[in-house]
Formats: C-alpha cells, sequence, structure tokens
C-alpha cells in the first residue's frame, strides 16, 4: 500500500495576493503622484537657471535690476550702522578692542594647537577636564566697528534642496565705490535678496539666514576656526521652493 503525503493548506495564500495586488496599486499610485512633484520640481530648476543665464533682454534686465537692488540695500545698511556708531553707540577705545580681538585670536588658535597635542598624550581626555573654559568673543569677535553681527563669508552657493538637483549657482552682488571701482559682495544680505526671486519667494532677513546657518555651523565668531571649510543647511519655507546653502567661511 502507498502512502500518500497530506496536502497542506496556506491560510494566508489569499490574504497574501490580495495584500500583494493592494500594495502594487498604491505603490503605482505613489510613484505617478511623485512624478508629478518631481517634474513640477525640475520646471522651478529649469526656470531659475534661465533666469540667471538667459540673453533675453527683459531678463537681462531683471537681473540687472536684483545687482543694483542688492548693493543698494548693502550700501544702506552700511550707512545706517555708521550713523549708529557715530551718533548713538557710546565712544570707546577702538584701538584697545582691535587689539585685545588680535590677542584672543592668536590665544585660541595656539590653544587648538595644544588641544590636539593632549588629545594624543591624554586619550581619555581627563586632564582636558580639569582646564579653564575658553570665553567667546560673542558678538564682538566679527562686529567690525559697528557692533552689528556680520559674519564674513567667502562664497555662497545655493541650489534647489531635491536630489536631482546636484549643481550650485553662487550667489554675489556687486557694489561700486566712491573712487568708481567695483568689487564683488558675498554676505547674506545678498542671499536674502536673492531668495526673493522666483522659484524660491521667500522673505528673509540676512539675519534669519545667519540662525540657521549658526544652527548648522555653530556661531559665527567661531567660523574662522574651519579654516575654511564650507557647511550647508536647508532653509525650508511654508511656501516656495527648498533651498540648500552652501556656505565657505
Amino acid at each position: 500500500m502507498t502512502e500518500t503525503t497530506p496536502t497542506v493548506l496556506d491560510p494566508y495564500a489569499q490574504a497574501r495576493q490580495a495584500t500583494s495586488a493592494i500594495l502594487t496599486s498604491l505603490i503605482t499610485e505613489a510613484n505617478e503622484a511623485a512624478r508629478v512633484v518631481k517634474s513640477a520640481a525640475n520646471q522651478k530648476a529649469v526656470v531659475a537657471d534661465l533666469i540667471e543665464t538667459a540673453d533675453d533682454p527683459k531678463v537681462a534686465e531683471f537681473r540687472d535690476f536684483m545687482d543694483k537692488a542688492s548693493a543698494a540695500i548693502l550700501k544702506a545698511e552700511q550707512e545706517i550702522e555708521l550713523y549708529v556708531k557715530e551718533n548713538l553707540m557710546p565712544k570707546g577705545d577702538e584701538n584697545d578692542v582691535e587689539a585685545a580681538t588680535n590677542t584672543y585670536k592668536e590665544k585660541r588658535a595656539a590653544i587648538k594647537g595644544f588641544t590636539e597635542t593632549m588629545k594624543v598624550l591624554d586619550p581619555n581626555g581627563e586632564a582636558l577636564k580639569d582646564l579653564p573654559e575658553l570665553m567667546s568673543l560673542g558678538r564682538g569677535g566679527n562686529a567690525g566697528q559697528t557692533g552689528v553681527k556680520r559674519p564674513r563669508v567667502n562664497e555662497i552657493h545655493i541650489k534647489p534642496a531635491t536630489a536631482s538637483a546636484t549643481e550650485y549657482a553662487e550667489v554675489k552682488a556687486t557694489q561700486k565705490k566712491d573712487d568708481g571701482t567695483v568689487k564683488e559682495v558675498v554676505s547674506f544680505s545678498v542671499l536674502a535678496q536673492k531668495l526673493k526671486g522666483a522659484p524660491w519667494n521667500m522673505t528673509l532677513t540676512a539675519r534669519d539666514i545667519l540662525e540657521h546657518a549658526e544652527g548648522v555651523a555653530g556661531p559665527a565668531e567661531n567660523w574662522g576656526d574651519r579654516d575654511g571649510e564650507p557647511f550647508s543647511f536647508v532653509i525650508s519655507p511654508e511656501n516656495g521652493e527648498h533651498v540648500e546653502v552652501k556656505v565657505t567661511p
């Protein structure tokens, strides 16, 4: 007599098949929605690129307007800061402050070097715990003569904060000096003006952008310790295109 192996029924087979069909349908619909979103994002990136590069007279006129507006705003900021300094700020000995600032920066650089040496001598870091805490200059370190926090940056680049966007656009403006020469200006004020236009449509101040930057890179007065190493952050407004900003101190 031949023995037969009993057939074991899979109680979940039909449920798996039905669930798989539902998932396939949902994924297909989600992918279609994603394609619409990506297409819109790509279109905005193309529009932004054309605004920067097109030879069309109206577009070129707009670029010229934005450059002049950025330069005018920067000049107005510098003038009001100078006015406040000369008319509203208490008088002090700027030479003493400048000398103290230079001394602090020299000592800080030496401290950084000896700290790295101590990490080699004491891998557990116990000796470093006993050292006094190094004070920060706060706003004074990068305030300049006006007392307004204005961190110096060498380069600012931006791009849409999307996976498909890989190329950065440099952000800078030109400013005509009193002697007729023209210099390039790179600042968060210039960036704020840039982001007011399409496709970003953001209403930000230089201080708003600085807060985003310090949230990633720490206090601006310490950016000099980065030795020119760039850092990036994303600004995500309620309306408008999200933007990735790369700053080189």
